[in-house]
């Protein structure tokens, strides 16, 4: 005999679940904590259209484009306390000036609450290589 669901979900509590969605918090380095949210449904499909829109024009991920990918990622999942996100697609740019590491800590957790295992598997070796790829530069005094 199956067993019956405690409670059927109406249409307005199906809706209104994107009020509720998936929030950690996520400590970085320097920083202190952000609360890192899953994505929505929108956010995937525009997230994905950059990766598409890099493979139409035959780009590999290379540290600029890994930098900007991991910043859009911020841009959709880091919020406040009400889950309200923090900053808009246009800081992109700016967030791809912080350090690498503070974007993939928070790009990670954020693919990783939207249960995009896989994808966020081979963004993570994409920016590892891409990381170990690129050349490190030094200044000296």
């Amino acid at each position: 005999m199956a067993k019956r669901p405690r409670q059927i979900a109406t249409r307005e509590a199906f809706l209104n679940s994107a009020k509720n969605l998936k929030r950690e918090t996520v400590e970085i380095d320097g920083l202190g904590a952000v609360y890192v949210r899953e994505l929505t449904g929108r956010q995937m499909v525009r997230f994905n259209e950059q990766i598409d829109a890099m493979k139409a024009n035959g780009s590999d991920v290379n540290m600029e484009r890994a930098m900007r990918l991991a910043a859009l990622l911020v841009s959709m999942s880091v919020s406040d306390g009400d889950g309200n996100l923090l900053f808009t697609e246009a800081d992109v740019e700016t967030l791809s000036d912080l350090p690498f590491e503070k974007l993939r800590t928070v790009a990670d957790k954020a693919l990783e609450l939207s249960g995009v295992h896989e994808v966020a598997s081979n963004l993570k070796k994409a920016l590892d290589s891409s990381t170990t790829d690129s050349p490190r530069s030094s200044t000296s005094p």
